[in-house]
């Protein structure tokens, strides 16, 4: 009994004497002991978490100037989940940084001569399910330059994480940039092709302008204008005729892609960006958009281009070009699409001139040549009114006198017969008229009975 009371003794003893034994060390974020420097991390540290850490737990909110993870780290966020669970498309425009500088969605995917470039130090949820195209791919800093490269980089563990692939899609790797002198076309004007394209366009941003125009190769209409050139392969020069719009309307010096098939220009006042690119070959097109607010928005830009498309209507050479075509929003517009160009209008116009000289001329000749009408039992001796003729058009027979007035033939020498009307037997001579007698045909011809005597 002592000794089991003794044992009861010192149990409570040391219920009383304990505490709670707490795990201090924790991979918490904010706990001051887990940085090398004594303290939580502030808005102007840069945060290395090394690769030998075990998982971080993000409990709080904060500003830092740089956080670098580890490859096979781990964070945990507090009360919040990672949601992107479905990839980014290669074909949505709104994945690709063009800076605003490439109005028509149809060139803000890569084109075939471009060079495409993933940022380092991120990482990327990519969706291929087509085949696509461009020169080369440039990501986490390893540049790709052929179709089999990129193939192996799809295949590795890497390119798994980062690229979901589809429907055996694949990337058509170049390698080589435009060499075209007339430039080269990006090749996503298709019909098939821009409609999968405009597809990722949820809505097109609200306009203001008046008749918004629809460039080749842009899911939505656009205030401002746009230029269809058509050239001659023989003597036009992608890279001259941009330089010379871009002098010749005070245009900067803008920028150029790798693949030399796009550019941008830009005024000072107001700010008017001209985009050119080859859109078929033969044809080049330059879109005009400016940055004034508003109602006006766009109207800057359609005079400039239909001051260009002026220009090269009154000499189209300068500019290498053969023909082009003005579209341009505003009150006046020629509209695109549902509308007709102005070619189109002059057109129409000459055909309806045309056609109403040709219904005057018709009508004109049938008046003229319509014949006197009879009744289908009338007969023909049936009295018609005739117009009255005044005796002053009616002209008189000219007189013997005047009709046998003519003149000597030395040739034959014979005297002339002075009067038609008179007997043909006889014969004038200078000092009378002589008697011929009948005249008989002795070469058997036709005798008249009237002009010879009967035999008895």
């Amino acid at each position: 009994m002592k000794i089991l009371f003794f044992i009861t003794l010192l149990c409570v003893f040391a219920a009383v004497v304990s505490g709670v034994i707490r795990w201090n060390k924790n991979v918490n974020f904010d706990n001051k002991d887990n940085w090398d420097l004594g303290r939580a991390p502030c808005a102007s540290d840069k945060v290395i978490i090394p690769e030998e850490s075990t998982s971080v737990f993000l409990q709080m909110n904060g500003t830092l100037k740089e956080l670098i993870l580890p490859m096979e780290g781990e964070i945990i966020l507090a009360n919040i989940s990672f949601s992107r669970d479905n990839p980014e498309y290669w074909l949505n425009p709104l994945n690709w940084d063009t800076d605003g500088s490439i109005p028509v969605e149809s060139d803000q995917v890569p084109c075939e001569y471009d060079d495409v470039v993933f940022p380092n130090d991120s990482q990327f949820y990519v969706g291929l399910n087509e085949i696509v195209y461009a020169s080369t791919m440039t990501i986490g800093g390893q540049l790709f330059s052929t179709s089999s490269q990129a193939s192996a980089f799809l295949s590795s563990p890497s390119g798994q994480s980062q690229f979901e692939v589809t429907n055996r899609a694949y990337i058509s790797l170049s390698g080589v940039p435009c060499g075209d002198t007339t430039g080269c076309q990006c090749g996503n004007n298709d019909e098939e092709t821009l409609q999968k394209i405009c597809g990722y366009v949820d809505s097109c941003p609200q306009i203001a302008c008046e008749n918004p125009v629809k460039p080749i190769g842009s899911c939505c209409s656009i205030c401002g204008g746009y230029l269809t050139m058509d050239y001659d392969a023989r003597f036009f020069s992608f890279e001259d005729t941009k330089e010379k719009l871009a002098s010749d309307y005070n245009l900067d010096s803008g920028q150029t892609t790798d693949s030399g098939n796009k550019v941008k220009r830009q005024s000072d006042n107001p700010t008017v960006t001209m985009y050119m690119s080859k859109t078929e070959p033969g044809k080049v097109q330059v879109v005009l958009t400016d940055n004034v607010p508003g109602a006006e928005n766009g109207k800057q830009a359609s005079m400039m281009a239909q001051q260009i498309n002026a220009d090269i209507e009154n000499d189209p050479a300068a500019f290498g070009l053969t023909s082009a075509e003005v579209t341009y929003s505003g009150d006046t517009a020629k509209l695109s699409g549902d509308g007709i160009s102005g070619g189109a209008t002059a057109g129409i116009v000459i055909v309806l001139v045309i056609a109403i000289i040709l219904v005057v001329s018709i009508i004109f000749i049938m008046v003229r040549r319509q014949p006197f009408m009879f009744s289908k039992d009338e007969p023909l001796d049936a009295d018609i009114e005739m117009p009255s003729m005044e005796k002053k058009y009616m002209e008189e027979l000219p007189s013997p006198e005047v009709l046998t007035a003519g003149f000597d033939n030395p040739m034959y020498d014979k005297p002339i017969q002075e009067n038609l009307y008179a007997d043909p037997t006889k014969t004038t001579q200078a000092n009378g008229v002589e008697d011929k007698g009948p005249i008989v045909d002795v070469e058997g011809g036709f005798s008249n009975p009237m002009s010879m005597t009967a035999d008895c």
